[in-house]
């Protein structure tokens, strides 16, 4: 059996100042807590309680906080100065999406917490508390994504069908798409100021442009532009990897039949 025990859960932070470095360079990232995957799984409410814990030493809603107090920085020949910041964006994949927000996750009957977007083939209107909650949407141009104060207010209804023990309550969270939690992040008061839930939501880039992302149709759409000018890039690609030599840690990967013939006809007819 695996031994997770190692496994650690780190938390980064940067600046948007530093443009493009914050996201691709290492030394750009402060890692300000590590902690063990075991020790936060015990917590109540898991990640979402810890990334509270972290913002309240940050930005403590009483006492000194990055926003309206800063940090003195001295300097040995240069006039000291006084370092402000405000937080803006938390950058996670889905996993962490829904382990923070404690929101479904990317099979959940919505694709994030701003969306008021549902799956058709499902009875979830009937216990939607929302007349926002539409169907069948396929243009961005008709859609109304949520706002922080619709956020905060799912979160609050939420939170009052728990406590009134709702007999459907399971389908009302489905249709909310929050999973209840007393310690989740959105039911601290102590980050009412802080955290808005809907402006500071984003996909880290990685996931959004190559895991089932933009990359991949683009990729596709070049390869095939290049064959039909009669470039034989599959065979090119197939022969070229077959000669990769990976280390015995790794196995037989078999990348090459990323390019082999079949794949090349499925991906002819997924189009």
């Amino acid at each position: 059996m695996p031994d997770h025990g190692r496994k650690v859960q780190a938390f980064y932070m940067s600046f948007l100042e530093l443009g493009h470095a914050q996201m691709c360079r290492e030394n750009a990232w402060l890692c300000v807590c590590a902690h063990t995957s075991v020790m936060v799984n015990k917590m109540m409410g898991g990640l979402s309680q810890m990334v509270g814990c972290i913002l309240k030493q940050l930005f403590p809603k009483d006492g000194c906080n990055l926003t309206d107090t800063g940090i003195h920085l001295s300097f040995q020949d240069e006039e000291p100065i006084r370092l402000f910041a405000k937080f803006t964006t938390m950058v996670q994949d889905g996993g962490a999406h829904k382990e923070v927000w404690q929101c479904k996750g990317d099979a959940g009957l919505r694709m994030c917490i701003g969306c008021n977007v549902v799956l058709s083939n499902t009875n979830i209107m009937e216990f939607c508390t929302s007349d926002k909650l539409v169907q069948n949407c396929i243009k961005a141009s008709e859609l109304t994504f949520a706002e922080d104060a619709d956020i905060r207010d799912a979160t609050n209804r939420l939170k009052r069908f728990h406590d009134a023990g709702h007999p459907e309550f399971e389908n009302i969270e489905r249709s909310i798409g929050l999973t209840y939690c007393a310690y989740m992040l959105l039911n601290d008061p102590a980050l009412d100021d802080v955290i808005k839930p809907a402006s500071q939501f984003m996909h880290d880039w990685m996931h959004g442009l190559f895991a089932n992302g933009v990359f991949n149709l683009v990729m596709h759409y070049l390869i095939q532009s290049l064959e039909d000018e009669g470039v034989e890039v599959y065979d090119m690609m197939f022969a070229y990897i077959k000669e990769w030599h990976f280390p015995r840690r790794v196995g037989n990967q078999n990348l090459q039949e990323t390019f082999n013939k079949k794949t090349q006809e499925r991906q002819q007819e997924f189009l």
